[in-house]
C-alpha cells in the first residue's frame, strides 16, 4: 500500500453562516425584561422583512414594540449595545485561515441573514482583515431574500457559479441545512468547532488517501493494546492488516519455520498480564496460510497436523494443548477457509455445517467466546467464500449471508465493526449507504480511524483494541464502495 498523489477534492466551495458559526453573541443583549429574547424577535415576520430590507429599522422596532408591548427605544438601545459588543470567534477564524493555506483553490463564502444596519456596523468594526477571509459575502438584506428560502441559495449559486454538488454548507439551523441539501449542497449542522473541523477535513480530503498515509506513517507500530493502554504484540491482527493492505512493510511478524513443521503463535511477545505463554494455535496458523502463501506440500503437512486437533463433534480446537479445549465459530470459519483453499474441504464438513447453523439460526447475534462483535462472524464467513474461491460454498452460504448482513445495516458499531460490515456488503452486492457514511465520519484528524474492539481474554477479563486494523479495513471498505460508485457513474 503506497501513498500516491492526493486525488482532487470532491468539494471546491465552503459556504458559512455568520450568526451561528462565526459570531459570538454577547450573553446579555439587554437587561430589560420587557423585551423578548433576540431569538424570539428574529423569528417574527417583521424581523424577517427587516433582514430582507423590505422595511426600515425604525419601522421594525415600532411594529415589534406594539406586538410585544415594549417601548421601541428600548429595543433600539439593546441592538445598539449588541453592535458594539458582539465579537467573532477567533478559533473559527484561525481554522478558516488554516483552510486558506491548505486549500488555496477552495472558495470560502459567507452567507448570512442580517439587516443592512447590523451588517454595516459589523463590517466597520471588524475591518478588512476579517472580511478578507471570504471570497464573497452574501447578506439577506442585499439579496432581498433570507435562509431558509431557496431563492437566497439560488442567488448565491448563480452569483458565484458554484456547482451545488461540490459545495459544503455550514449553519447552526437545521432548516437552513435542509434547504441547502435540497439543492445538492452538502449540509453540515454546526454544533462545535472540533466536530466541524473533523467533518470538513473528511469531506475535503480523500479518506482513502488519508488512511493510507496514516498507515505508512505508523508502519511497524500498528500494535494492539488493552482498554487500559497495555501494549499487546501479536501476529494475528498483523496478519489481518497485511491481508487488508497487501503491504508487508506495515507489519511486524514472527514467522514460524514451516519446513520444520512449526505452527504460528498468536503472540509476537507474551503480554505482561498473561499468566503464561500461549501454545501455538490452529487459528493463527490457518490465517497465516491464507495471507502468506507457500509450497503446497508444506501446507498439506500443516493441515494433516491440524486434523489431529479435531474433537469428537468434528470441530477443531484452537490451541495445541489438550488442557485448553477451546473452540469458537469464527475460528472454525477461519480454519475451514484454509482447508477449502487447499481443496480439502471434505475433511471439515462437520465443522462447516456447524458454521452454517450458527449463521442460519443467528447464534452469533451476541458475538462469540473470543470475538464479542457479531460483524466479525459475518466477516469471516465472507472470507470463507472470497479466499477459498469455491463456487459450492458461494451457493451454500451466499444468499443466507446476504440476508444476515442486510439485517445489521445501520446498527451502531466502531471502526472495525462498520468496516467489516461494509466489506461484506460490498462483496455481497448489498447497497449500504448508512454504514458507509458512519464509517467515514469516524476518521480522525490524523487520517486514521478510532480504535476498534478486537477480541477479549475471557478468563483474564481484558478487552483488546487496535487503530491499525480499523484503518486498514476502513480503507479497504471505502475503496471498494467508492470503486463501485465510479463504475456505476461511468455506465451512465
Amino acid at each position: 500500500m503506497r501513498v500516491t498523489n492526493q486525488s482532487s477534492s470532491p468539494f471546491d466551495a465552503l459556504v458559512l453562516d455568520l450568526g451561528g458559526v462565526l459570531i459570538k453573541t454577547p450573553p446579555h443583549v439587554s437587561t430589560n425584561k420587557s423585551i423578548p429574547s433576540l431569538k424570539r424577535l428574529t423569528s417574527t415576520l417583521t424581523w424577517m422583512q427587516y433582514e430582507c430590507d423590505k422595511i426600515e429599522e425604525a419601522q421594525c422596532y415600532k411594529i415589534l414594540g406594539e406586538q410585544f408591548d415594549f417601548p421601541p427605544s428600548e429595543l433600539s438601545e439593546a441592538i445598539a449595545l449588541a453592535r458594539t459588543t458582539v465579537e467573532f470567534d477567533e478559533e473559527v477564524v484561525s481554522w478558516i485561515q488554516t483552510l486558506r493555506q491548505d486549500q488555496p483553490s477552495l472558495k470560502i463564502i459567507a452567507m448570512s441573514n442580517i439587516s443592512k444596519p447590523d451588517f454595516d456596523a459589523l463590517h466597520a468594526r471588524w475591518g478588512p482583515t476579517f472580511w478578507s477571509l471570504f471570497d464573497e459575502v452574501f447578506t439577506s438584506s442585499a439579496a432581498g431574500s433570507r435562509k431558509p428560502n431557496l431563492s437566497f441559495y439560488q442567488h448565491v449559486l448563480r452569483s458565484t457559479g458554484i456547482n451545488p454538488e461540490k459545495a459544503v454548507f455550514v449553519d447552526d439551523s437545521i432548516q437552513n441545512t435542509i434547504s441547502a441539501g435540497s439543492l445538492g449542497m452538502r449540509g453540515i449542522l454546526f454544533e462545535n468547532l472540533p466536530m466541524l473541523v473533523r467533518t470538513v477535513k473528511g469531506l475535503l480530503h480523500d479518506p482513502v488517501v488519508r488512511g493510507k498515509a496514516f498507515l505508512q506513517k505508523n508502519a511497524k507500530k500498528l500494535h494492539s493494546f488493552t482498554e487500559c493502554g497495555i501494549p499487546v504484540l501479536e501476529n494475528y491482527v498483523q496478519l489481518l492488516i497485511l491481508e487488508a493492505t497487501g503491504d508487508e512493510g506495515l507489519v511486524l511478524l514472527n514467522k514460524p519455520d514451516y519446513h520444520k513443521g512449526q505452527f504460528w503463535n498468536f503472540y509476537l511477545e507474551t503480554p505482561i498480564f498473561a499468566p503464561e505463554k500461549l501454545p501455538n494455535d490452529n487459528d493463527t496458523t490457518a490465517l497465516g496460510m491464507q495471507v502468506i502463501r507457500f509450497d503446497d506440500s508444506v501446507a498439506h503437512s500443516l493441515l494433516d497436523q491440524m486434523l489431529k486437533w479435531m474433537n469428537e463433534n468434528g470441530i477443531m480446537d484452537m490451541y495445541h494443548d489438550r488442557n485448553r479445549p477451546r473452540f469458537d465459530p469464527i475460528v472454525s470459519a477461519n480454519i475451514c477457509t484454509s482447508f477449502y483453499l487447499y481443496r480439502r474441504g471434505h475433511q471439515v464438513q462437520k465443522m462447516l455445517d456447524w458454521v452454517r447453523k450458527i449463521l442460519y439460526y443467528r447464534a452469533y447475534s451476541e458475538g462469540t467466546y473470543y470475538f464479542r462483535c457479531p460483524d466479525w462472524f459475518l466477516f469471516y464467513v465472507n472470507r470463507l467464500l472470497v479466499v477459498s474461491k469455491t463456487p459450492a460454498l458461494v451457493d451454500m452460504f451466499g444468499p443466507l449471508l446476504k440476508e444476515r448482513v442486510q439485517e445489521r445495516i445501520g446498527i451502531q458499531g466502531d471502526s472495525i465493526a462498520l468496516a467489516m460490515r461494509t466489506i461484506v456488503c460490498n462483496s455481497m452486492g448489498v447497497y449500504n449507504y448508512q454504514d458507509f457514511e458512519a464509517l467515514r465520519e469516524l476518521q480522525l484528524e490524523d487520517g486514521g480511524w478510532e480504535a476498534g474492539y478486537l477480541y477479549s481474554f475471557p478468563i483474564i477479563g481484558k478487552k483488546v483494541m487496535n487503530r491499525g486494523l480499523g484503518t486498514a479495513l476502513a480503507v479497504q471498505a471505502l475503496s471498494g464502495r467508492i470503486g463501485k460508485i465510479k463504475k456505476e457513474l461511468a455506465m451512465l
